[in-house]
Parts: C-alpha cells; sequence; structure tokens
C-alpha cells in the first residue's frame, strides 16, 4: 500500500513539474525586434509625428521622464510629445544594450544621445523600457530616463548670475506662453544650448492684484550667454520674421528689467 501511494506521490509530482515548466515563460533575445521599433520611434521625433509616437505606447503606458513628473495614458503622452515639439525639440540617437522578453513582455535596457536640430550633443544617459506585445507588434508600457551628464555647477562668489523680470498684464500671459514656447524658445534651445542648462524660468504666484510677472533666472551666466530677445531671435529667424516677432513680444510688455548680481557668502 505504501509502495503504491509512493509511486502516485511521484508520479504527481513529476506531472506538477511538467506542467510548471510548460508554463514558465522562456527567456528569448529581442534585440533585433526591439531595435526596430527604436528605429520607428527615433523617425517619428525627427518627423515630429505626435500620432505615431504616441500610438507607440500601450493604453496606459507610464512614461518616467528624468526630472519631472510622471505622465500616464495616451492622451497625456500625446500632450508631452506636443509641448516638446512646441519648445523646439532635436532628436535622439537610442542604443539598445540589451532586449529580453519572457512571453509577451520584454524589458530593454539602453543608451540615448540627445542633439538639438544642428546637431549639437547636449545630453545622453541611459533608458530602461517595459514592453507589450498585443496582436504581434511591440508597444512601450513603461518608459524610464535619467541623464548621465554632470549638473551644471551652482554660481561661486567668482560667477554673476542674472534675473530677467518681465512683467505683463495677466490677460496676455497665456499669449506670452505661447509665443515663448513657439518662437523664442526654439531659436534659444538651438543658439544657446550651454545657457539653458543653467536658467530656470519661474512665474510669480501672487499676481491677481496686478500684473503677472516671470522671472527667468541663470545661475550661472554663461560667457557666450545673451539674455536680449532680439538678438537671440536673429540668430534664428529671418530680419523680417524677427522684426514681426519682436513687434509681437512688445506687444505682450509692460516692462522688463535686467538685474546681475554676484552670490554673497553664507
Amino acid at each position: 500500500m505504501k509502495t503504491k501511494l509512493s509511486v502516485k506521490s511521484s508520479l504527481f509530482v513529476l506531472l506538477a513539474l511538467i506542467i510548471a515548466s510548460a508554463c514558465t515563460p522562456v527567456k528569448q533575445d529581442v534585440t533585433a525586434e526591439i531595435e526596430e521599433m527604436n528605429i520607428v520611434y527615433m523617425t517619428a521625433i525627427k518627423n515630429q509625428d505626435v500620432e505615431t509616437l504616441t500610438n507607440l505606447h500601450t493604453a496606459d503606458a507610464l512614461v518616467l521622464p528624468s526630472n519631472q513628473r510622471m505622465i500616464e495614458g495616451k492622451d497625456a503622452i500625446r500632450q508631452m510629445w506636443s509641448e516638446a515639439f512646441a519648445y523646439g525639440m532635436g532628436y535622439l540617437k537610442l542604443t539598445t544594450t540589451e532586449a529580453t522578453a519572457y512571453g509577451p513582455v520584454a524589458h530593454e535596457t539602453g543608451i540615448y544621445k540627445y542633439y538639438t536640430p544642428d546637431d549639437k550633443l547636449v545630453d545622453e544617459g541611459k533608458y530602461i523600457v517595459v514592453w507589450e506585445k498585443a496582436d504581434n507588434t511591440w508597444k512601450i508600457a513603461k518608459d524610464i530616463w535619467n541623464s548621465s551628464m554632470p549638473m551644471p555647477p551652482r554660481a561661486t562668489d567668482k560667477d554673476t548670475v542674472a534675473m530677467v523680470i518681465t512683467e505683463v498684464a495677466p490677460e496676455k500671459m497665456e499669449a506670452l506662453n505661447t509665443f515663448a514656447s513657439e518662437v523664442f524658445l526654439p531659436a534659444f534651445e538651438q543658439h544657446f544650448a550651454e545657457s539653458k542648462a543653467t536658467a530656470r524660468l519661474f512665474k510669480v504666484i501672487n499676481e491677481s492684484e496686478g500684473n503677472a510677472k516671470v522671472i527667468y533666472f541663470i545661475d550661472p551666466i554663461n560667457s557666450n550667454h545673451v539674455h536680449d530677445v532680439k538678438t537671440i531671435l536673429s540668430m534664428h529667424y529671418n530680419e523680417e520674421d524677427t522684426d514681426r516677432y519682436m513687434e509681437e513680444f512688445r506687444n505682450y510688455l509692460i516692462k522688463q528689467d535686467v538685474v546681475y548680481a554676484v552670490p554673497m557668502g553664507w
């Protein structure tokens, strides 16, 4: 009797192991497949193709950019890309270092390089992407990256910092934001990429009792930095367009002040 039970137990264990092994996804190298998807991704960025980029993601995809909030779902991802292109985004080069799939889920690690539209390398780093396969197509489910470049140093007592304070009527604030993203920033990013790394833009919170203020803070100022709007625009646009944009810009302003300072010890 014990012998029969022992044989039955052994057969049961063997059957369980066979079933378990059959249900365990097999590890598979999918580097070539993922590299093909990355070509589509990089091409869509160069073409500023928001819809293709959006549809490369799953419906509930998560994007976790460096130094920014988490972005969830296709609508938010679509908005992310629209804003990126409005701000004059350049292009990416992605290099997959490893891509492994377990059934319909794959994880990729890689290295990215980010270039301005005129081919200047301004950032490089690493990323991890979780891909999910549906209808025989890989889609991005989770995407996270961060830079490998050191943070720009804060100003020392030998450096100069600057604040550009722009005062504008509250009802013109939205129009000024559009001007900044669609006209000014593409020129600034292309010709002053190093300065952008040390620049911060602040909107004054309390504007209910008067005019709105925007503070553009540069810490520190690079030797080649230019804050004059007309000079920056003229490096990017022809003379006629520069004059037209400057007239538009002046229409938003009440006044603009520039304050230079050197850091004080504490």
